[in-house]
């Protein structure tokens, strides 16, 4: 092997290591999903942490699929045990990150079924951004959730 493949390989696993070890874990039973991002873990010493799933925005309980948006979360993790991945945390206030179940980015999934909108949070990497981006895009295009709707294609400000 050529020395200068070396060398780029342990840059890139250093970079790699550097970057996942800025960002923190925290894993729990899914305990309550409140709506189609927002939840409350409870990890293995029975503390609860509520937590909002970063880069995405679902229709609040009570709009139109706001309750389509929390049983598909509450179907995919009710009872089982995610990952919440996050930046910092913050005393009194949900934990924003990504959650991951059997390795699937679940925020993704709920973007991907079209009961949730891209938004552009902190926490976020630009791969997850445009990834994000991308999935509602798709869902728009195939009629996925509340993309079937007419009323749900207006300004995220006017159904939240």
């Amino acid at each position: 092997m050529r020395p200068g493949i070396v060398i780029w390989c342990l840059v890139l696993l250093v970079g790699v290591a550097s970057a996942s070890a800025a960002a923190q874990t925290l894993s729990g039973r899914v305990f309550r999903v409140i709506s189609g991002d927002q939840l409350v873990l409870i990890d293995s010493e029975n503390a609860l942490y509520t937590v909002r799933l970063a880069g995405i925005r679902a229709p609040a309980p009570g709009r139109p699929f706001g309750a389509d948006a929390r049983t598909h979360l509450q179907t995919l993790l009710l009872g089982r045990v995610a990952i919440v991945h996050y930046e910092r945390r913050k005393d009194a206030q949900p934990i924003l990150g990504k959650l991951t179940y059997g390795g699937a980015d679940v925020n993704l999934r709920q973007i991907q079924a079209g009961l949730a909108r891209f938004r552009s949070d902190h926490g976020l990497s630009d791969l997850q951004r445009r990834l994000y981006l991308q999935a509602e895009k798709q869902a728009r295009a195939t009629g996925q959730g509340m993309w079937r709707d007419s009323m749900s294609r207006r300004p995220a400000g006017q159904w939240r």
